[in-house]
């Protein structure tokens, strides 16, 4: 798990998402590798919660931002 969060696509993903306070899935799927068991992604979920950072679906980000 180390390792997925030491990738610079994740490490900047969580420092934009540190900065609006928001990832969308979309964003967070792009940069997840394809084999990522379903725990894994879930640990993935609570450990950006833990940050701060929520993670939300695109058509809610698109009408924060109206």
């Amino acid at each position: 798990m180390e390792e997925l969060f030491s990738s610079d696509e994740m490490l900047s993903l969580i420092e934009k998402g540190r900065l609006r306070g928001y990832i969308t899935i979309e964003e967070l799927l792009q940069n997840l590798p394809e084999e990522l068991e379903p725990e894994a992604i879930e640990d993935t979920l609570s450990l950006l919660e833990t940050q701060g950072i929520q993670v939300l679906p695109g058509s809610e980000v698109a009408e924060l931002e109206l």
